[in-house]
């Protein structure tokens, strides 16, 4: 465990699981698990997710149906720096110049 983490709450998502799901389910519905982490980490939930979680939600897939199709996707992770204070453990490393700018 990083120093940082023992200082912030934080929670992980590996993979999008049945704890994912009922996650981004009740950030849809509103009432916002994230607001109690500092740093989310976990997939993105984009369009193509949320088809997937709309179809869930109303009862077309399954739990499992829908784990089945979020795990097929090729889904990207990310990192939510949800508060001020996780933002303090961010630090400035460097850049690197991609591709030719015309």
């Amino acid at each position: 465990m990083d120093v940082g983490e023992r200082d912030l709450a934080i929670i992980r998502f590996d993979e999008p699981d049945g704890d994912w799901l009922d996650f981004v389910c009740a950030n849809r519905g509103g009432s916002e698990p994230a607001l109690q982490y500092d740093i989310v980490f976990g997939q993105v939930a984009d369009d193509k997710v949320y088809s997937v979680v709309q179809y869930y939600e109303n009862g077309v897939y399954d739990r499992g149906e829908a784990i089945k199709r979020l795990k097929v996707d090729g889904l990207f992770n990310q990192i939510l720096f949800h508060t001020e204070k996780s933002l303090t453990y961010c630090r400035f490393v460097g850049f690197e110049t991609l591709g030719d700018r015309k």
